[in-house]
C-alpha cells in the first residue's frame, strides 16, 4: 500500500487500519519512496552486530584493550 504524506496526515485511521490488516504502508514524498510502516508483530530486524561476521576481528590484536587510544592515534594529526 502507498500512502503519501498528506493521506497519512488526513486518513490516519485508515493507515492504521490497513497496518492492523497486516499490509505494510510504504510512505512516499514527492514520488519518492521513503520508509515502510509495517505492524511490530512482522518486523523482523536485521541482523544483530554480535552475529555479523566483523564482529570481534580485533580480538587478537593488542590494541583491543584499548580502543581509545587507538583511535586518538588515528585522530592526531602527522605533525603531532
Amino acid at each position: 500500500m502507498n500512502i503519501t504524506v498528506f493521506d497519512l496526515r488526513k486518513n490516519v485511521k485508515k493507515v492504521f487500519a490497513a497496518i492492523d490488516r497486516n499490509k505494510a504502508a510504504t510512505l512516499t514524498h514527492h514520488g519518492k519512496k521513503k520508509p515502510v510502516i509495517v505492524s511490530c508483530e512482522n518486523y523482523k530486524p536485521r541482523i544483530s552486530a554480535i552475529d555479523h561476521e566483523a564482529f570481534g576481528i580485533w580480538a587478537d590484536r593488542e590494541e583491543s584493550n584499548d580502543i581509545g587510544r587507538f583511535v586518538c592515534n588515528l585522530r592526531k594529526g602527522r605533525d603531532s
